[in-house]
């Protein structure tokens, strides 16, 4: 469950967070990639199945609190409007 991922997360330096909350069972960590093998370790001895995702970024994290003044600048200059196509989600 997401709350005991985010305890094990507690445990850990601050860089790893619970990124994403996919479903009940399902959860994302994200953090600096020296700090990543510890969680997994502690999240696998607590009965997790983990699983390395290669990503661009963790976009979803604290280490890219910097970047979102910049993302928030380009985005003020685009017009943003209810979306025309439906979109689907499973």
């Amino acid at each position: 469950p997401v709350a005991s991922v985010a305890q094990v997360c507690s445990s850990c330096p601050d860089d790893v967070v619970v990124a994403n909350r996919n479903g009940p069972d399902q959860s994302v960590i994200s953090g600096a990639a020296e700090s990543l093998p510890a969680a997994i370790s502690r999240l696998t001895a607590a009965g997790a199945t983990c699983q390395i995702l290669r990503v661009g970024g963790a976009y979803h994290s604290p280490l890219f609190a910097e970047e979102q003044a910049d993302f928030a600048a380009v985005l003020s200059d685009c017009a943003v409007a209810a979306p025309d196509v439906p979109v689907l989600s499973n």
